[in-house]
């Protein structure tokens, strides 16, 4: 099974198996009575995207109505969720989201709904680490090559990020605190578009979400030189964390929820 093939199966674990036993009690259980709108506070293209859509086929699959994708990025999330904070509360508009939910309100001056009596939490549906990728015109395989790049360009090479106080965005500066380095962050209005700046070079460096960087390893468009969690990928074996790589007790992950 190739990288992209293996993180996608792995993503499929996120999904909910309970629906269809939930739907067969139809008389007591009515949810829903018509079309579910779930909201994804990021553009289409980035992880919180890929794994939503995911979910919302299966949830359509497993109740019987339609759950409905929209798309609302923007300042982090920030947008979507305040949508999400608005809606009515009877159970019609979902939120999936990720990491920058309960981060954003530390990170930003304000934000437009507050995490805990906005939203009633569902589940957590998938916990993951970032791949640390680099653009192949960046001539470096791996971590410790990368800081020995960056150490003689200080402040001179960019790394992509979802948003300012994005999961990708943290990890990268926690990568230039512990290695002692200036890499400098270049934001995107989510994953998506940070891909396709990272893809044209505009940025080389991302610390991609594992289930969008896949594809573009195998097809040679990025090349992996470490993954962010403690422990290798089974999709990647070969390829060492960022702690073995030369930056010892580095760690960070993704996480998802619907709420």
């Amino acid at each position: 099974m190739n990288p992209a093939r293996a993180i996608a199966a792995t993503v499929l674990l996120f999904t909910v198996c309970s629906a269809p036993a939930q739907r067969s009690s139809g008389a007591e259980y009515s949810y829903p009575k018509g079309p579910v709108r779930v909201i994804l506070p990021f553009p289409a293209g980035g992880g919180v995207d890929a794994a939503g859509r995911i979910l919302a086929q299966k949830l359509a699959e497993g109740f019987g109505k339609p759950f409905v994708i929209e798309n609302r990025g923007g300042a982090n999330g920030n947008i979507g969720t305040g949508a999400a904070a608005k809606s009515a509360s009877d159970g019609t508009t979902l939120l999936f989201t990720g990491a920058g939910f309960v981060t954003n309100p530390s990170l930003y001056k304000s934000v437009p709904y507050d995490p805990v009596k906005d939203f009633e939490p569902i589940s957590l549906m998938a916990l993951g680490p970032n791949v640390l990728v680099v653009h192949p015109s960046l001539h470096v395989k791996s971590v410790k090559e990368l800081i020995a790049l960056a150490k003689s360009q200080p402040g001179r090479i960019g790394f992509a990020g979802s948003g300012s106080g994005s999961t990708p965005h943290l990890a990268g500066e926690l990568f230039n605190v512990m290695a002692e380095v200036q890499l400098v962050h270049v934001p995107y209005r989510g994953s998506g578009p940070a891909m396709i700046g990272l893809l044209a070079g505009e940025a080389p460096v991302m610390f991609l979400p594992a289930i969008n960087a896949g594809g573009h390893v195998a097809a040679g468009r990025l090349r992996a030189i470490a993954v962010t969690s403690r422990e290798r990928l089974q999709a990647m074996p070969d390829l060492p964390t960022v702690s073995e790589g030369g930056l010892p007790g580095y760690e960070s992950s993704q996480w998802y929820g619907l709420l």
